[in-house]
């Protein structure tokens, strides 16, 4: 019969984000705001702060972020280049 899981059993295998800025770098719900007092937000649960968004929820739930999302890179336009060729008509030509 299997006995209940302990709480090491669960927790993830990988490699764990470190506090602060290595954690929040490259998150996508890191926003930057004019405010002086509070420069950092976090989107994914909605506050701004003066110090990381990760180390605020840290030492509030005890635990690291888990909402952690990679930001994606945006696709490079296909469009085709532009011509160097000088424009014809308008106001003086």
């Amino acid at each position: 019969m299997p006995t209940p899981s302990s709480p090491q059993d669960s927790a993830p295998t990988g490699p764990q984000p470190a506090t602060g800025l290595q954690a929040c770098q490259g998150c996508r719900h890191l926003y930057s705001t004019w405010r002086p007092e509070r420069p950092r937000g976090c989107r994914a649960y909605g506050f701004e702060s003066a110090t990381w968004p990760s180390a605020v929820v840290e030492q509030s739930i005890g635990h690291r972020c888990d909402l952690f999302e990679a930001r994606t890179q945006p696709e490079q336009a296909t469009s085709p280049r532009r011509r160097s060729e000088p424009k014809r008509g308008g106001l003086y030509g």
